[in-house]
């Protein structure tokens, strides 16, 4: 995509010039500088979740109400915990795509996508909660926001959020969807997103740390069977120091083993068997 597709007019371009000084000053807590406000993750993420829902070949969404729902309910639980930054700002809601693959992932301002795949894969909604409260994390420390700006550069986001041009986001969104380069998390994200979605299930009737078993379980079997892990490897690196940190954060929170009373088994299989 050619960056430099936005004309600005002269009229805007001191007043930008003042405020790409001002932004490159300093980064907020989110590692975004301060000029990209929770609205353009808002406004970039209604746009991405549009082309998803009309590209019906790439992302086949479940047409399963029950099920959306049943994510749904665990995802609303989440995001009443208090290190929920976005809770009000962010509309955070969820999809199924139906296919078998074994990925999920997080678009800005509050889409989570979950592939069927996954969701057959995984063995108690605890572990189900840590795999949303994983992608909640993504968006409210906004790290595609990161990798964005990163990627493009601060002026070229500028111009591309003005309102006279709208057109060329929607643009831009197709070229983010066609590369997919801003869901390739760093590992320092990921363990970021899996530090806070510990936290945020703290606050709820979750075992905290359930995605260690899925982690775990998937490292094992991708010895075996490599291919079918390529997806969330890509998007999500995963090894075992990702273990050995939701460990630590086990013995620092004092939090004892899990039972089916937070794993929620039982509950789950009759879940998967309704998909």
């Amino acid at each position: 995509m050619n960056k430099s597709f936005v004309n600005t007019s002269s009229i805007l371009k001191i007043p930008l010039i003042f405020l790409l000084f001002i932004s490159f000053l300093s980064c907020d807590d989110d590692g975004v500088l301060p000029i990209f406000q929770p609205s353009y993750d808002k406004q970039l993420g209604q746009e991405l979740s549009v082309q998803i829902s009309n590209d019906t070949q790439t992302y086949p969404l479940l047409k399963n109400a029950t099920a959306k729902e049943y994510l749904q309910n665990i995802v609303d639980e989440i995001i009443k915990a208090p290190e929920i930054k976005y809770a009000k700002q962010f509309d955070y809601q969820v999809e199924i795509i139906n296919s078998n693959v074994i990925n999920a992932f997080a678009i800005p301002g509050g889409y989570v996508y979950v592939h069927l795949g996954l969701l057959k894969y995984l063995e108690s909604e605890a572990e189900l909660a840590a795999i949303l409260a994983h992608e909640i994390a993504h968006i409210d420390k906004r790290h595609s926001v990161q990798t964005i700006q990163k990627q493009y550069g601060v002026s070229f986001l500028v111009d591309l959020f003005m309102p006279e041009n709208a057109s060329q986001l929607t643009t831009f969104a197709t070229d983010l969807l066609t590369n997919l380069a801003f869901l390739r998390n760093s590992r320092e994200n990921e363990f970021e997103a899996d530090e806070y979605s510990f936290y945020y299930l703290c606050s709820t009737k979750w075992y905290p740390a359930a995605g260690k078993d899925f982690f775990s379980r998937m490292l094992k079997q991708s010895k075996t069977t490599p291919n079918i892990f390529e997806e969330i490897f890509s998007t999500h690196p995963t090894d075992e120091n990702r273990i050995e940190k939701l460990n630590k954060l086990i013995e620092a929170k004092g939090i004892a083993s899990a039972t089916e009373a937070n794993l929620f088994k039982e509950r789950y299989k009759q879940f998967k068997n309704s998909i």
